[in-house]
């Protein structure tokens, strides 16, 4: 239970400080571990009075509600334009530094599975071989009847 209410807690942060996907609805099913993700709508055939009143208002606001969240994502695709012109962090006062790396690492999915967006893979299984290549060679050693003698007499 303090999970989840850490999760929800995390959720309105994520709202009120507008960054991340916020979900509409947070659950979790123990059973299948899984966070199932929905939309939860408004009952138009509510008893309440109030509820009602609330759907109305919120229908009559929805043009102001596209009008300004368009020109929101117009706003920050300028921002961002202008961002990537500008260079970032030009004092750096912590004296943080990003290195490359001298190897090249590559995210390659094992076995069928395909992480999630962001993720990647910290070992990679090796590539799975024929069975042929697999097989043992043959060997002309002792035959198995031979062995199974030899053991008899140890244990004699």
């Amino acid at each position: 239970m303090g999970i989840v209410a850490g999760f929800l807690v995390q959720n309105a942060l994520k709202y009120m400080l507008g960054f991340g996907e916020v979900s509409r609805y947070l659950g979790y099913s123990a059973l299948r571990d899984h966070f199932p993700g929905m939309t939860l709508k408004p009952n138009p055939d509510c008893t309440s009075y109030w509820c009602r009143k609330q759907q109305q208002a919120y229908a009559t606001k929805a043009p102001e509600r596209e009008a300004a969240a368009k020109a929101a994502a117009e706003a920050a695709a300028a921002a961002s334009a202008a961002a990537d012109e500008v260079e970032l962090h030009i004092d750096n006062e912590w004296g943080i530094e990003v290195g490359g790396c001298d190897e090249e690492v590559t995210d390659a999915p094992s076995a069928g599975t395909i992480p999630g967006e962001g993720l990647g893979f910290e070992h990679v299984a090796p590539l799975a071989t024929s069975p042929a290549a697999a097989a043992p060679a043959a060997d002309d050693g002792p035959d198995l009847s031979d062995l199974m003698a030899q053991l008899k007499s140890v244990q004699a």
